[in-house]
């Protein structure tokens, strides 16, 4: 069997899982980074894994309201430790699912 001949239909194998859209996004994930990460593809199994098999709510108000209070809190416990004054422009915080923290 000659590379190129004496294939299915006249058609290259590499051609014809082409074809299949699984496997054309699976190439175009493996070949987009020239570099030695690939980051596409680390971002895409980091959102899978973040969010396999169980619920990815939205954070509710109640998760806000708390996660608020931790941060301010958290930010005078700095400044007792260190002597450094809390920082006046306070920063608005975000709650996030899971899949977003990738």
């Amino acid at each position: 069997m000659e590379p190129g001949k004496d294939q299915p239909g006249g058609v290259p194998m590499g051609e014809i899982l082409g074809d299949v859209p699984l496997f054309r996004e699976i190439q175009r994930v493996l070949v987009s980074s020239p570099g030695p990460i690939n980051w596409e593809l680390a971002r895409q199994v980091g959102i899978a894994v973040a969010s396999w098999g169980t619920d990815d709510p939205p954070p509710t108000e109640a998760d806000l309201r708390g996660l608020t209070e931790t941060v301010r809190a958290a930010e005078l416990a700095v400044a007792n430790l260190t002597g450094l004054s809390p920082p006046a422009d306070v920063p608005e915080i975000q709650a996030f699912r899971r899949a977003q923290w990738v």
